[in-house]
């Protein structure tokens, strides 16, 4: 017989879970000049309560009150949601370090302990030293290994470009200059192409503008103009007698493998990452009797579910390495190697196939871009198997709407980036529309040959009325 608890325990439950819980609430008395509120911390503890000012503000409309922080319409969102989030990690884990001396803390000491630094106070510390916490503050938030990359290789290259120049950078000489000379560095000297140099220009936007409004650190303004200007790169696909080539090739070993992860990338779109750690309770059978993958995508802080169902082609494939004795063992379902060498295998492949075709291929030297033709299998990457994926199916008859949800995109632009127009299609359309036969084409009796005789019988219109 299970007992149920009484009114009194449940209260306990509930204080207990309130207890060291620090919120963030808008203080609407008294507004600011501009409208705006201050946004305050709150924490309790021991029978005593702080309260302070976390020095951000929003406008009334611009604050959740269920999540306690700033919501989409604020302009600078996340910034300030990851400031108040610090002030209410910092705070509870300050009382928790003075606990486990057995010490009580008091709300002044808290509010020293966790209140931002002054600006002097910062002035010793190098980029390197914001560089690591900025990398902290990625892993706090869950962000993908690649996304806490992107700091790190800015880390290097300015590091390198101190060391080619001789000199020492800082916050404050970061200017119009200083920035033009680093792009000119990355231009002449590493040869960067120019998506590249834009990635490098948004880390480090966004790097400056946390060190400035995260951790008081004074920053030359210039880098609020700081922009990323991206061009359009060259991508390939594959047509469908190239994909029958791919699929009819016999190979040896060290080349089935990575034949068999590309046609399987071919054949539901996923990309390399998706593919190499799809393991076998990913996979299911809905309730229609569907077989279904199941993945997670976790660019940002949140995971977003995504299923898919798998056609013939994918499940010949998966059956073959679940039937294989050197693989039915492991938990991951495809043999996948590392991009590197998966890459340097499908050029091989592309080759084999006769996948040669010239194609138009732009370099940059020294900034400047350069057209040159090589063959198709020169360009050959994994993800080209998602961008054949794409424009295959919109051939075949699949709905733009439908690939933007089998491709996880959010708007539709997003998805028109993977399906591009095969040029046979693309003439065929063409000659259609103009080489019509000329038995097919309607004749439409023109009844004014010119726009005087128009005119004039507006004007005897016009007569006519005025008879009446």
């Amino acid at each position: 017989m299970t007992l149920k608890k009484t009114p009194i325990q449940k209260i306990d439950t509930l204080n207990k879970n309130q207890i060291n819980e620090a919120n963030i609430y808008l203080a609407l008395n008294p507004p600011l000049a501009d409208g705006r509120c201050k946004l305050m911390l709150d924490f309790s503890f021991s029978g005593e309560r702080l309260r302070m000012y976390t020095g951000e503000s929003c406008l009334p409309e611009h604050f959740d009150k269920n999540k306690k922080r700033v919501n989409r319409k604020h302009p600078f969102q996340i910034e300030t949601n990851i400031i108040l989030d610090n002030y209410c990690r910092n705070v509870v884990a300050e009382y928790k370090r003075y606990k486990a001396t057995g010490v009580i803390p008091t709300k002044q000491q808290l509010k020293q302990a966790i209140k931002p630094k002054k600006k002097e106070d910062t002035e010793g510390q190098n980029m390197g030293y914001y560089f690591d916490l900025i990398n902290r503050q990625k892993i706090i938030e869950g962000r993908a290994k690649n996304t806490r990359s992107t700091y790190i290789t800015l880390r290097n290259r300015l590091a390198l470009y101190e060391k080619h120049r001789k000199i020492k950078l800082s916050f404050e000489t970061f200017d119009a200059i200083r920035h033009t000379d680093f792009m000119e560095f990355l231009i002449y000297d590493i040869e960067n192409h120019p998506n590249t140099i834009a990635k490098r220009n948004q880390t480090l936007k966004h790097f400056f503008s946390f060190c400035e409004r995260i951790h008081n650190v004074k920053v030359h303004p210039f880098y609020k103009e700081i922009q990323s200007k991206k061009v359009e790169t060259q991508t390939i696909f594959l047509e469908e007698r190239e994909l029958e080539a791919i699929e009819n090739l016999q190979t040896d070993l060290h080349l089935e493998h990575t034949k068999d992860c590309y046609l399987f990338s071919c054949y539901t779109g996923r990309r390399y990452s998706e593919v190499k750690n799809l393991t076998y309770d990913q996979l299911s059978v809905n309730e229609d009797g569907l077989q279904i993958m199941t993945f997670y995508e976790d660019k940002k802080q949140y995971k977003k579910k995504l299923t898919i169902a798998l056609n013939d082609n994918a499940l010949a494939i998966i059956d073959k390495y679940r039937a294989n004795q050197m693989f039915n063992n492991r938990s991951y379902v495809l043999p996948m190697l590392s991009n590197v060498l998966m890459n340097r295998h499908l050029k091989e492949l592309f080759n084999l196939a006769n996948i040669n075709s010239p194609v138009e291929k732009i370099i940059y030297q020294e900034g400047m871009p350069i057209r040159i033709v090589v063959p198709k299998y020169e360009l050959a990457t994994f993800h080209t198997a998602r961008h054949t994926y794409a424009t295959l199916s919109v051939k075949r008859g699949m709905r733009v709407e439908v690939l933007q949800k089998e491709l996880n995109h959010s708007t539709i632009n997003q998805t028109m980036h993977y399906v591009k127009i095969i040029e046979s299609q693309q003439h065929q359309e063409a000659l259609k529309t103009w080489n019509k036969p000329k038995q097919e084409e309607v004749q439409q009796p023109s009844l004014i040959t010119h726009p005087s005789q128009e005119l004039e019988r507006v004007k005897e219109k016009i007569m006519n009325a005025n008879k009446e």
